[in-house]
């Protein structure tokens, strides 16, 4: 009994590697096939829309093969071509794009069959109550020039789909008349299967655009607030967080303390080794605070070589005491450059909130005025006003 349980342990355990194999070799495959426009010059936004259109050739063949497969079951063998014939013009589009990469040309190809095809069907199969409004996949195109953010484009396709389908509408009857006689129960389950996949797809692409937009206000966000040097926030973000610990303070009475340091001699570091072993010393230094405060702390760049620490919830003392630990860490700390290695201090000007703070530039003169005296002395040094 033992040794069978082992046995079929073995073979689920194989079953669930082969099936998780399996998975990743088709995603594998499904990640190549959306990336084979794809050049080194091609920027995010163009991937993004190389991506859609293939995936939007990938799901209208996949119904492509579908409907007909069931058209060649109820014998309508001309009609069956339309769908077929849409697999077969999206493959050699997408091989197109592969070997030439020409996104611009492929895209109207692929726009324009998944406008005109979806129409001439519904025509083909007898009009909206025979063809289960297949006409309804023919708004992809529309949805596709939207994604591409082409207005002018998406207007235009907007306008002819509008005009076709009160075309169709209008002269409905007179379809109908030529009507191929497909039965009731296709037809249902033509405009069921339609309609389904078409309110699916639709929430999916909108679903997908929000959460694209959401990516680029984050983006936005971070560009704006974050230094591109140093990839700590910047003094925008600085202002805005001293003005909400000051707003803190104003209505539930939190404390907090602020340093200004200051590299020492940074000037003199630039004229010495060169300007970008000063920028490395200023990416290591913003590093190195970073890492070195709390969780609910908060580091920037102030400007040039001037740096900002909040501390929440922090007394005098207790910021003074870690003030001083930062100070002798920093002198411990050197950058190798083909000079040899560049030795750095900092200089701190420490302040703490207090009830005659009106606005944030109290608490900041107060640091800046703590950081001259530091630097005035000597340098390399906390000075707390």
């Amino acid at each position: 009994m033992e040794k069978y349980m082992i046995l079929m342990n073995g073979i689920f355990l194989n079953r669930i590697k082969r099936y998780a194999m399996n998975k990743l070799y088709l995603k594998s495959i499904l990640s190549s096939i959306l990336r084979i426009g794809y050049q080194k010059s091609s920027s995010e936004k163009t991937k993004k829309q190389q991506k859609f259109l293939i995936s939007l050739g990938l799901l209208m063949s996949i119904g492509g093969v579908f409907w007909g497969n069931i058209l060649l079951y109820l014998e309508l063998y001309f009609q069956a071509l339309i769908p077929f014939s849409y697999m077969l013009i999206t493959c050699i589009n997408f091989f197109y794009l592969y070997k030439t990469k020409d996104f611009k040309r492929v895209r109207f190809i692929q726009m324009s069959i998944s406008f005109t095809l979806p129409i001439a069907f519904h025509i083909l199969m007898g009009g909206f109550s025979a063809s289960g409004a297949v006409v309804l996949w023919s708004i992809y195109a529309i949805f596709a020039s939207f994604t591409f953010q082409e207005q002018n484009e998406t207007k235009k396709w907007l306008s002819l789909y509008l005009f076709i389908l009160i075309f169709l509408v209008y002269f409905n009857t007179s379809i109908e008349e030529s009507s191929l006689g497909v039965p009731a129960n296709i037809s249902l389950l033509f405009f069921t299967l339609n309609i389904s996949i078409i309110t699916l797809s639709i929430y999916t692409l909108f679903l997908n655009y929000i959460k694209s937009e959401e990516e680029l206000r984050k983006e936005l966000y971070h560009l704006i607030n974050t230094d591109t040097l140093t990839n700590i926030p910047n003094r925008r973000a600085i202002n805005q967080r001293i003005h909400n610990e000051l707003t803190r303070f104003k209505r539930e009475k939190v404390i907090f303390c602020l340093m200004l340091l200051d590299i020492d001699h940074f000037k003199k570091i630039n004229d010495t080794y060169g300007h970008e072993v000063g920028d490395r010393v200023l990416f290591e230094f913003a590093k190195f605070l970073h890492t070195s405060v709390r969780s609910l702390d908060f580091v920037g760049r102030y400007g040039g070589e001037e740096f900002i620490i909040i501390l929440p919830e922090t007394s005098i003392e207790n910021a003074r005491v870690f003030g001083e630990q930062l100070i002798k860490k920093c002198t411990q700390n050197s950058i190798s450059t083909s000079k040899g290695n560049c030795q750095f201090s900092v200089s701190i000007g420490l302040s703490f909130i207090n009830e005659i703070d009106q606005k944030m530039s109290d608490i900041i003169n107060r640091a800046d005025e703590a950081l001259y005296v530091a630097k005035k002395n000597g340098r390399n040094q906390l000075q707390s006003s």
